[in-house]
């Protein structure tokens, strides 16, 4: 009898433990099944998507959404458009945020959506935008970011950067990273394009202290871009210190480089500047990346002399690269070298293309070195044509002058008595 009682006692609290689990589901899932971040989704156990998946079938709603994205994402469950937008759909009609977020995603085309049925650019982009909204008015904060997106000029969507501040905002204020970075590059575009000084100042100052919450999240673009903030004293008074702690914590050779190139927030080391520029240099990326402007740091360092010995056939070698990576500082000084005969064979077919080159890329200097070289006897002698050089003149200078270039407008004056 005595055993039988254990039994019962046992049977008892294994029914309470189903029942409180039952009861807790919810909890459960909202506390392993969680969809954001996306990185740490990816590292989830086998183990926590088994769970996710039962609770699924069982209608909990983070657990359905979790469900979705395995099948979006192929972990866990083989890669499959139809079922993930399936299961996120079922969570989504029932109100949840992070699902209707997710059908907006699949709609706007945030993520890849093959097999999904095209409705037209515009109906496909009114659908992703509902979903949206129901996402954002529910105070969910990535939805609030991706909503804000679609209103700061996507195709299909009425243009409304008001609108776009106030959701960033919303995001940035929950404390949600991608908010704050987004409201952060926001006042510093406008604060670029300003030309009131007091107001591009008053945005400067607003893109430093969200950048500067986005930092302390350990974002290390955000640690970057304040960093160069400090360093400029743009938004901030100007700290040098300050700029070499942030670019630390950012893991910015090249910033660092720089810093120490010029003795600024730290003691001048110019051998370690140019230890720092070559190890940017060595991991390599290419076009678009920190390689092209360590290796034109590193072209400085040679031509003056400075941590290494002076060698202007290096410093050349060194500009050669950075030019190829499409550094325009390093375009304009190869161009410059090519027109001046300085450590290479003076060659004016290859200044010009280097100036070109560089002028692409928003350099005003370079405009006014072609428009100069072509008012210049040498483009007549080449040319044989006095009107044509004179036009081309015109043209370059004008360029120039639209990049801002303090000498060109005089240069067209004279160009136009």
């Amino acid at each position: 009898m005595k055993l039988g009682l254990a039994m019962l006692a046992k049977i008892a609290a294994g029914l309470l433990a189903a029942l409180s689990l039952l009861a807790h589901g919810g909890d459960v899932a909202m506390k392993s099944c969680q969809t954001y971040p996306l990185d740490a989704f990816k590292q989830d156990s086998a183990e926590t998507r088994e769970q996710c998946r039962r609770l699924a079938d069982q209608g909990d709603l983070a657990a359905q959404t979790y469900v979705g994205l395995m099948y979006r994402e192929g972990l866990g469950a083989p890669k499959d458009y139809d079922e993930a937008m399936k299961w996120f759909r079922k969570a989504a009609k029932q109100g949840y945020a992070p699902a209707q977020a997710s059908v907006g995603e699949m709609y706007a085309g945030l993520v890849e959506r093959k097999n999904m049925p095209f409705l037209g650019h515009d109906k496909t982009m009114q659908e992703a935008m509902k979903w949206f909204k129901l996402a954002a008015e529910q105070g969910y904060a990535p939805a609030q970011v991706s909503l804000g997106r679609m209103y700061s000029g996507i195709s299909g969507v009425p243009t409304d950067k008001a609108e776009t501040m106030r959701l960033y905002r919303l995001a940035a204020e929950q404390g949600y990273l991608d908010g704050q970075i987004s409201l952060a590059n926001r006042y510093a575009e406008r604060a670029r394009y300003e030309k009131d000084e007091l107001e591009a100042a008053k945005s400067y100052a607003e893109a430093a202290r969200w950048y500067r919450k986005a930092a302390e999240q350990g974002d290390n673009l955000s640690q970057l871009k304040l960093g160069r903030m400090y360093a400029k004293g743009r938004g901030v008074e100007k700290d040098d210190v300050e700029a070499v702690k942030w670019f630390r914590l950012a893991g910015q050779e090249l910033e660092l480089g720089k810093m120490y190139a010029e003795g600024r927030g730290v003691k001048k080391d110019e051998a370690e500047a140019v230890r720092l520029f070559r190890s940017v240099d060595k991991k390599g990326g290419g076009i678009g990346t920190q390689q092209g402007d360590a290796q034109y740091e590193l072209s400085k360092m040679y031509a003056e002399g400075r941590g290494v010995k002076k060698d202007d056939t290096e410093a050349v070698k060194w500009l050669k690269l950075s030019a190829g990576n499409m550094n325009s500082s390093a375009q304009l000084e190869l161009g410059k070298r090519y027109a001046e005969g300085r450590g290479v064979e003076k060659d004016e077919d290859e200044a010009m293309k280097w100036y070109e080159k560089a002028s692409q890329e928003e350099s005003g200097t370079a405009a006014f070195e072609i428009g100069k070289w072509h008012a210049g006897e040498r483009c007549v002698e080449r040319i044989k044509s006095v009107r044509l050089c004179e036009d081309k003149a015109v043209w370059w200078y004008k360029e120039a002058a639209k990049k801002g270039h303090p000498e060109a407008k005089a240069a067209l004056q004279k160009m136009e008595k």
